[in-house]
């Protein structure tokens, strides 16, 4: 990164376009200024190397924005006042006090942050997030605007050796005591996720060195043992997309290791209205390591519906050039699946006085009535065979004794 003074611009008018310095400091006191050079939107501030570009929107970034509000895990709050075009804002890492403040016009404005603990001890990097401005930044290479508060210095008047580079403070992640998770397993339900947790869990009493470790993310029960894991450190995390997201936006899951990315039942994934919280998820992991191809992240998708056009769409925005790996062909069928075609035939069976009454669309609801002992009209026969359809699939199920089966569109019934 350029130390000296420089222009950022941003054109677009819908998105937030996001940059993050590519040195940044763990320790000392840092200081640098950002100056507005329009009307445009702007937050500024600090950083860790896994935060969204959309600074503040997450745990691992503090931003300072121009409508007056300080932001930080997407919760926006009054602090200071708004500043424009002509402004210049100084930023503020304490790094030994854990402290993130700004500054106004060489006036402070207090604290802003407190760092939480997973940030204690690790690096923060210069961060802007512009919608539609033009701003300038200044690291120290030439006279501040303002002089930076009692014991803070620029950026660029840091020694080389107190300097840090994204790539050194992944590989610090990387190596530190602390394991962070490897992989991430989404499911579409909490049963499925404990059934993957559980086989994991198996697996892993019969390793030793290394050992595998894993934690359950999923809503519904006891968050203890998985805050714990994560806490101590563990290889795989395995949860529902709403649960995982949660824990990622408030710093408790760090995906600074993560290098899979699988979803399982990912049909059931996208039905279960979840691609959203996937792409989100999806945004925060990293791509690469030290810019090294073979560390980038892989994402894997399972699915019994592989060739639903869902799943090969999702799959294309998710892969770089995706490789697919069908086992038997997209027409095969098991050998344990049985095919079962019932005629059904309201003039055959009789269908008027069943109960339960079955649940139909209502398309017939003002439908002229036959008159008793008439043929039936093809409205009334259409009508018929709503109400006969359930009651003969449980006689055909009760018959067969089947215990599982798949209806048209995807459905089971479970008995």
């Amino acid at each position: 990164m350029c130390l000296s003074p420089f222009p950022l611009q941003a054109r677009g008018e819908r998105a937030w376009a996001g940059v993050r310095g590519s040195v940044g400091a763990r320790a000392g006191r840092v200081y640098f200024e950002m100056a507005p050079r329009d009307d445009g939107l702007v937050r500024v501030g600090w950083a860790s190397a896994a935060a969204s570009r959309e600074l503040g929107t997450d745990a691992h970034g503090f931003g300072f924005g121009g409508t007056g509000r300080k932001s930080h895990a997407n919760e926006f709050t009054e602090y200071g006042r708004k500043f424009g075009k002509g402004d210049v804002v100084g930023c503020c890492l304490d790094a030994d006090a854990h402290e993130v403040s700004f500054c106004l016009n060489g006036a402070a404005l207090g604290a802003a942050y407190a760092l939480p603990p997973h940030l204690k001890g690790c690096a923060l990097f210069p961060a802007l997030a512009l919608k539609n401005s033009e701003c300038s930044v200044n690291f120290g290479a030439q006279a501040f605007a303002f002089p930076p508060p009692p014991g803070f210095q620029g950026l660029a008047d840091l020694p080389a050796a107190s300097l840090v580079t994204p790539a050194s403070a992944a590989a610090k992640a990387a190596t530190s005591a602390r394991r962070t998770p490897r992989a991430i397993i989404l499911e579409p339900a909490r049963d499925l996720a404990e059934q993957t947790a559980a086989a994991f869990t198996a697996l892993g009493a019969h390793l030793a060195a290394p050992s595998l470790t894993s934690a359950l993310c999923v809503g519904g029960i006891d968050a203890g043992p998985a805050n714990r894991a994560l806490r101590d450190g563990c290889d795989i995390v395995t949860g529902t997309p709403a649960r995982i997201l949660d824990l990622v936006t408030t710093g408790k899951l760090e995906l600074s290791s993560a290098r899979f990315l699988i979803l399982d039942e990912a049909d059931r994934l996208l039905e279960t209205g979840s691609a959203d919280a996937i792409m989100t998820l999806f945004r925060k992991f990293p791509r690469s390591v030290a810019s090294e191809a073979t560390k980038r992240m892989q994402v894997l998708l399972f699915s019994a519906t592989l060739h639903a056009p869902s799943v090969r769409a999702f799959a294309e925005v998710l892969c770089t050039r995706p490789t697919w790996v069908d086992l038997k062909g997209k027409d095969f069928v098991p050998d344990t699946v049985h095919h079962v075609v019932l005629r059904v035939d309201p003039a055959a069976e009789p269908w008027q006085g069943l109960s339960p009454l079955a649940p139909v669309d209502n398309a017939h609801a003002t439908d002229a009535k036959d008159a008793p002992g008439s043929s039936l009209t093809q409205d009334a026969a259409s009508a018929a065979v709503k109400r006969l359809k359930p009651h003969l699939l449980l006689r055909l199920m009760d018959s067969l004794k089947m215990e599982q089966v798949s209806l048209a569109g995807g459905r089971q019934l479970r008995m």
